[in-house]
């Protein structure tokens, strides 16, 4: 149904340096235009375990003293929920917040709009923040529009610099921690230790992608169009947290040398 939008997107994010805010501005006017979305704002996660409003387009949200506010990951509001949760939030409310965001209400939002969608935004299985979308339309949930959603934030997750070194930081530390104190900084990370795996279709793509083959080749071995190929590398670069084919590549080239890539497959 998007397939149009998640091209463009990925199209854009490939051949272009662009700051988030720009990524922003062409998901709020192009890929998003049909949804009457009218501003994004993205919530990042920092080490302390707080959400900050830090880039935005179309809406900066603030509190009726015009500060703009940072929740504690244990606080109740949609951005954090969502995170927390690994969940798409749908409120269609607005501008008045659902009771069970009834402390949401020192948030001025425009009178304009009508649907508040948050989604969680991940690298490498580990939450960075949240995307919200804030549209004019009073929309219905729908399926179809939460995969899309969460496709656009893969994409933002693995294509733009967000968090930083105080991220990859915390990813790092989180990891030792998961692995009781035996992690090391110079550890290389195998397919095996991505929280979503790939599928066997994924898999057998990112293989050909390490040989240097491109979509139309690997489409026309496959027997597959070239944009559901297309599509394809996209979830992998999302699934693996890299920014593009030298990278994915290289990640699957170490995890052969590591012995580790059966550990990857699993259905779609």
């Amino acid at each position: 149904m998007f397939y149009r939008q998640l091209a463009e997107v990925s199209t854009y994010v490939t051949d272009h340096k662009y700051q988030l805010n720009d990524l922003l501005r062409l998901l709020c006017l192009r890929a998003l235009s049909d949804l009457k979305v009218e501003a994004l704002v993205f919530n990042e996660l920092d080490a302390l375990g707080t959400t900050t409003v830090k880039h935005f387009f179309g809406f900066e949200a603030s509190d009726k003293d015009g500060v703009r506010p940072s929740y504690k990951i244990t606080e109740k509001t949609p951005f954090t929920d969502s995170i927390r949760d690994h969940r798409t939030i749908w409120i269609d409310s607005l501008p008045i917040w659902p009771k069970e965001y009834s402390n949401m209400k020192s948030i001025a939002v425009p009178k304009q709009f009508k649907t508040l969608i948050v989604s969680p935004v991940e690298s490498r299985g580990l939450p960075i923040g949240s995307l919200s979308i804030y549209s004019s339309a009073k929309l219905a949930f729908d399926e179809a529009i939460v995969q899309f959603i969460e496709a656009i934030s893969m994409i933002l997750a693995s294509s733009a610099n967000i968090g930083g070194n105080s991220t990859s930081i915390h990813a790092h530390e989180i990891r030792t921690l998961s692995n009781n104190g035996l992690g090391s900084e110079e550890t290389e990370l195998g397919l095996q230790d991505y929280r979503e795996p790939l599928s066997e279709r994924q898999e057998l793509i990112l293989k050909m992608i390490s040989e240097g083959r491109t979509n139309a080749a690997i489409a026309d071995v496959l027997g597959y169009s070239e944009s559901l190929i297309r599509q394809e590398t996209i979830r992998i670069y999302a699934k693996l947290g890299c920014s593009g084919r030298n990278e994915a590549a290289q990640i699957y080239i170490r995890s052969r040398v590591a012995g580790t890539a059966g550990a990857i497959k699993n259905s779609a």
